[in-house]
This record gives structure tokens, C-alpha cells and sequence, in this order.
């Protein structure tokens, strides 16, 4: 799915300023919206990640939380809601 190709790049480069929120999570959004995503755990994923480095903890632990229910993703996924809930208790 083209949008979460481009999206996958945004993410992963460095925001031009705050205000990019839209930008890097636009894309993403635009693909949940079509449904049928092939890897909706990478998708969901992604989105936790651009949310995370937007320092928006709560909204990304709740994508995390969703990617958990993939097997595959698992691991990923525990690990950043391990590390945003140590940042969320101040550690």
C-alpha cells in the first residue's frame, strides 16, 4: 500500500519542526482509514513510533498496545510500552 511505504519513510526521518505531526502521521492514518492493511502491526507499530518521537506517550503506549495482539510484533511492542511506562513514571 503506497501510503504506508511513504508513511514508513516519514517516521523514520527527522521531524523539520514540531508541527509536523500531520506529516508523520497523516499517511498512516490515511491507510487505516482503507482498512485491509497486509501488516497492520508494522502499520500500528509505525504509528507509535511517530507518535513516541512527537512526545506524545499516552497515544503511542495505545498503538503499542494494539500491535501487541500480532505475534510477530510482540516483542517490539512490549518493549516500547516497557520503556514509554518508565518514562511515564519519571524513570
Amino acid at each position: 500500500m503506497p501510503e504506508f511505504r511513504f508513511a514508513r519513510s516519514i517516521v523514520q526521518s527527522k521531524p523539520p519542526a514540531p508541527a509536523s505531526c500531520d506529516v508523520r502521521t497523516a499517511p498512516l492514518n490515511k491507510a487505516f482509514d482503507k482498512g485491509k492493511l497486509k501488516h497492520s502491526a508494522d502499520a500500528q507499530l509505525l504509528m507509535g513510533m511517530a507518535l513516541y518521537n512527537l512526545k506524545k506517550l499516552r497515544e503511542a503506549r495505545g498503538w503499542f498496545v494494539r500491535a501487541l495482539r500480532d505475534k510477530k510484533a510482540r516483542d517490539q511492542a512490549s518493549g516500547w510500552i516497557r520503556y514509554i511506562d518508565a518514562e511515564l513514571r519519571g524513570g
